[in-house]
């Protein structure tokens, strides 16, 4: 469902886009069918990188089975209670979070439930935005409550200035598309992976295991934020079959780098994972846009 209060704009031009009924416009006449799964597809074929842009229908559901074992599950507790904590009602309008890169939604519901039960004030207005079409089925299908649109990370179908928080959870951060987007004072909340994140698979997959360090963030600084906060989370969780161990570091980049020499030994080695604990630790830093 889309909630009349979500800021959308025209992919095409900008300009707000209104409801009307089975199909979204602008005053250009640009329309946009919302989908019988009830999201709306705002990615022309001009913006998709491919015929088939982001995870893949079968990607989608390996990642689904992954959220729905609970491993994420403290990551998504912790995000959601970054949000508690350090989101400020305001009186005159909802506020507006996006997350960017959504995936089948699981953190954007997570935090959609977190926010609502805290604020005593108008309830956010919560939107998921991802490239995937399958991910955006996925996440209409089980999330009703979230405005879902498929869309580009780089051109967020928003107005300039609506959306009072954008997260973005294990994604790609586009800093200066976003910057244009965002007025002073309006927050970025970014959350990455630790430096022990998935520590034991990674020693699966690689002789000599990297533990890196924080994140560069020179490009949000071009782009006009400054780090205004910044805190760890670390917890272990477990799954219960060698399949699930596979689509989680399916999930991960390190999946796509795993030399010809491992590869005849990695389901042994993911079978030694089944029921034993596997460390996720998070990162979340907060930005705030900067006057301009």
């Amino acid at each position: 469902m889309i909630n009349p209060l979500a800021p959308l704009a025209c992919p095409l031009d900008g300009l707000p886009l209104s409801d009307g009924g089975v199909s979204w416009q602008c005053e250009k006449n640009h329309q946009f069918d919302l989908a019988r799964q009830g999201y709306l597809n705002l990615l022309p074929a001009s913006q998709k990188t491919s015929r088939d842009p982001g995870d893949s229908k079968a990607m989608v559901a390996a990642r689904r089975n992954v959220m729905a074992s609970g491993l994420y599950e403290s990551a998504a507790l912790a995000l959601s209670a970054q949000l508690v904590t350090r989101i400020k009602p305001v009186d005159d309008r909802a506020l507006v979070i996006l997350d960017a890169g959504c995936g089948e939604g699981y953190y954007t519901d997570h935090m959609r439930v977190a926010l609502h039960s805290s604020l005593q004030v108008s309830p956010p207005v919560f939107m998921g935005v991802d490239i995937s079409k399958w991910a955006i089925v996925v996440a209409a299908r089980l999330y009703p409550d979230v405005t879902w649109a498929v869309g580009n990370n780089k051109r967020l179908p928003v107005l300039p200035g609506s959306v009072d928080v954008i997260t973005s959870v294990f994604g790609f951060e586009t800093w200066q598309p976003w910057a244009a987007l965002q007025s002073a004072g309006q927050q970025v909340l970014v959350a990455h992976a630790g430096p022990l994140h998935l520590i034991e698979l990674r020693q699966l997959v690689y002789d000599k295991v990297n533990i890196h360090g924080s994140a560069d963030d020179s490009e949000a600084v071009a782009a006009g934020y400054r780090l205004v906060h910044q805190s760890t989370a670390k917890s272990h969780g477990s799954v219960c079959s060698v399949e699930l161990v596979a689509q989680v570091l399916a999930m991960t980049p390190h999946g796509h780098r795993i030399a010809a020499d491992k590869q005849a030994g990695l389901q042994a080695g993911l079978a030694t994972l089944v029921n034993q604990p596997l460390t996720v630790d998070v990162t979340y830093r907060w930005y705030e846009r900067c006057d301009i």
